[in-house]
């Protein structure tokens, strides 16, 4: 799934590459920029984990194929166990939701294009979940960034209280995807147009 807007690129990684430049990037902004991991864990630069394997990888390229901005989407049904479990604030108790996947890793780099790069790595975030099955997600992040994203019209809400957790304080949020996709349609079609506008993509 590709699409191509005002100089940008955005796609689910496939190639050994692109999947090297995604964890590459992870590598930058968790190892070197916060410090939340430890660069000695990742002797190659390469920063990646258990989960990678079986996640969908979303990422957005510059006019360089250089990439600026990563999401990845972790479907429950294929780990036993999801990342979000572990944080303190959730104190250890599922979410019941269907069709649930994790969304994490998400990192848009600095860019005079950073509100495209924003808009349209969710809006590829969201059509790839549908596609790969997804009806739910959760993600843990400062509730500051929760109502950043919920500014893109995706309904994130606090399922749990916020905790010291990588670096920072953060809580667990949860999204319908058929209820943001009904306030969409009710209350916004200009909102359901920009996700579903078929010219503006390539399967």
């Amino acid at each position: 799934m590709e699409r191509v807007d005002h100089d940008l690129y955005f796609k689910t990684a496939e190639t050994e590459l692109e999947f090297e430049k995604c964890y590459r990037l992870r590598y930058k902004v968790y190892c070197e920029e916060k410090r939340w991991l430890s660069p000695g864990d990742y002797p190659d630069g390469l920063e990646r984990d258990e989960y990678d394997s079986k996640a969908a990888h979303v990422m957005a390229m510059d006019e360089d194929f250089n990439v600026i901005g990563i999401m990845r989407i972790i479907k429950e049904c294929d780990h036993a166990r999801l990342p979000y479990l572990g944080h303190p604030g959730i104190h250890g108790k599922k979410h019941e939701a269907a069709n649930l996947a994790e969304l994490s890793r998400f990192v848009v780099a600095a860019t005079k294009n950073r509100h495209l790069v924003l808009k349209g790595l969710l809006r590829l975030v969201y059509l790839t979940s549908r596609r790969i099955g997804v009806d739910n997600w959760v993600y843990v992040s400062e509730p500051s960034l929760i109502r950043f994203i919920n500014r893109y019209k995706y309904f994130f809400h606090p399922i749990s209280t916020p905790a010291k957790y990588y670096g920072g304080f953060t809580l667990v949020a949860a999204c319908d995807i058929a209820d943001t996709e009904a306030r969409w349609k009710a209350n916004d079609m200009e909102t359901w147009n920009f996700h579903w506008k078929e010219e503006t993509m390539m399967i």
